[in-house]
């Protein structure tokens, strides 16, 4: 018996050890739910912020823009017509393609070829476009990979011209940047990815198709200044993978997220540009809290926020004339205690002084003359549950087949990450450790038990 506990202890021991959450996490910038990211001064090529970005990661549809910049650097003729061959369309059928998916046969020209690559990310496209450009895929995948060692992409190795998940199609944050810095170069590129919407005019197989970019902030419908291309993904293995360039006061930088999710793609990426942004212009990290021990209260229903950023996730709320303990201020944002934790608060929604809030908050205190103060404990919002995906059809996950997970395991992780943050899974590891340990010890000594017996 106690041979056999040795051994699972050890094997516990070797499974945290050698868990890749144990792999140390390089951050020098804001910490946001993806695991990886970079953000590249797309001038200079220098390095803003990051987080792991030299970590292999797994790309998914981003891939699809080292496809492109070959298939534009290659092409003599914009009009030129490709034709969707047997091999182009030996993809996966829940994978995503053109709607409808193209024939074996069909023809199109090359732009409107590019159109269903980066809008509609189709697979079929990105083979097409590969055997178009250099007659066969394997061809087309060698000059990948050679044109990302060329560019300084070196951890970066290509299996295919989609994305679609194979272990040995790998990237990181910073080689994605490096790729995208120099796509952006292209004219060509940059007018097909800034693209929001485009009709694939009727072909010879086919009516005309309508392409939507599957980039939210390009599509338009989530706000950001001065964006000029991007390019999303999605796989399993991958999770969720954004590409973001973005100008503003004749500075652009290129931003890769890697394994993120549904609800915290857009809000990381939002993040990171803002804090990108202030960095170059000298806002940070001059710009310092000011710390400071005293009271505030909401003059109206304020958002409490992960991060000091509008786009950050919302995990509670601070209740009109709710009084909460702020620790420190800078700019317009109080960062305030709740429990043990810290979080944030717009500061023109909160006042250092309870006659300062307005009449109807007046009333409201003078009701609660004879009871104590309201503390922001007791008004946080239960941690967001995962909300309905952005649908948008991507590398193997189409958005009418994402399951949810169930909603005990959602609230579990939910909790494992408010009480432990990065170190989560970790914890997560180390306590299915002991449960299994547990269970063998009482499985063995009720077996020994009845051999007694």
């Amino acid at each position: 018996m106690k041979r056999i506990i040795s051994s699972v202890i050890m094997m516990l021991l070797a499974t945290v050890c050698f868990h890749p959450i144990m792999a140390f996490a390089e951050v020098n910038g804001p910490e946001v739910n993806a695991v990886a990211y970079c953000v590249m001064d797309a001038d200079t090529g220098e390095v803003i912020i990051s987080k792991n970005m030299d970590e292999r990661m797994y790309p998914a549809s981003i891939t699809k823009i080292m496809t492109s910049l070959i298939a534009f650097e290659q092409c003599k003729d914009l009009d030129d017509e490709i034709t969707f061959s047997e091999t182009a369309l030996n993809i996966s059928t829940i994978s995503s393609t053109l709607h409808p998916v193209a024939k074996v046969g069909e023809t199109m020209s090359f732009m409107d070829a590019m159109y269903g690559l980066m809008l509609s990310s189709g697979n079929e496209c990105a083979n097409a476009i590969a055997e178009y450009t250099y007659g066969d895929i394997g061809t087309f995948v060698a000059k990948m990979n050679e044109r990302a060692q060329q560019i300084g992409a070196v951890n970066t190795h290509f299996m295919n011209a989609h994305g679609l998940h194979d272990t040995e199609h790998y990237t990181t944050a910073r080689d994605m940047d490096l790729i995208f810095r120099e796509a952006i170069k292209n004219k060509n590129f940059v007018k097909v990815s800034s693209t929001p919407t485009y009709n694939i005019p009727e072909t010879n197989k086919e009516d005309a198709r309508y392409c939507e970019a599957g980039h939210r902030m390009i599509l338009g419908t989530i706000p950001c200044e001065g964006i000029i291309a991007g390019k999303s993904g999605r796989t399993k293995e991958a999770g969720r993978t954004l590409m973001t360039a973005v100008e503003r006061n004749g500075k652009t930088l290129v931003i890769a997220v890697l394994k993120t999710n549904d609800n915290n793609l857009y809000s990381d990426t939002q993040i990171l540009i803002d804090y990108g942004f202030n960095i170059l212009e000298g806002n940070y990290p001059a710009v310092s809290w000011q710390l400071v021990n005293d009271k505030v209260w909401a003059d109206a229903n304020v958002k409490i926020r992960k991060y000091p950023s509008s786009y950050a996730t919302q995990v509670g709320i601070l209740k009109e004339g709710v009084s909460a303990q702020r620790v420190a201020t800078y700019d317009k944002w109080s960062r305030i205690k709740v429990g043990n934790a810290e979080y944030y608060v717009d500061s023109h929604y909160v006042v250092t002084d309870k006659s300062q809030l307005s009449k109807n908050n007046k009333s409201t205190e003078n009701n609660k003359e004879n009871t104590e103060d309201t503390r922001a404990e007791g008004s946080l919002l239960e941690m967001e549950k995962e909300s309905s995906s952005i649908e948008m059809p991507e590398n193997d996950s189409p958005h009418d087949q994402i399951k949810q997970s169930s909603r005990f395991l959602t609230q579990t992780r939910d909790k494992l990450i408010q009480y432990f943050g990065e170190d989560w899974e970790i914890v997560a590891v180390l306590m299915t450790g002991i449960i299994i340990v547990v269970v063998i010890l009482i499985v063995m000594l009720i077996r020994k038990g009845k051999s007694n017996r």
